[in-house]
């Protein structure tokens, strides 16, 4: 019933700016990147397992590889 309404949520005293928000995913993102490539366990020569992990984190992401 609610799927084709408009919905608007305000937090007036959230003091988080979303550049700020942003820039923590991004900085978290490539943390856990980071963390793929240096991960020995991983260890197929042509680094399949690698580029899909990092492809997992941006589908969590919610961007589409």
């Amino acid at each position: 019933m609610l799927k084709n309404e408009d919905c608007t949520a305000l937090f007036p005293s959230l003091a988080a700016d979303s550049g700020r928000i942003l820039q923590d995913k991004c900085y978290q993102t490539l943390t856990k990147i980071k963390a793929v490539l240096e991960d020995e366990r991983l260890d197929d020569k042509e680094c399949f397992i690698r580029i899909e992990e990092i492809v997992r984190f941006f589908e969590k992401e919610g961007s589409a590889c």
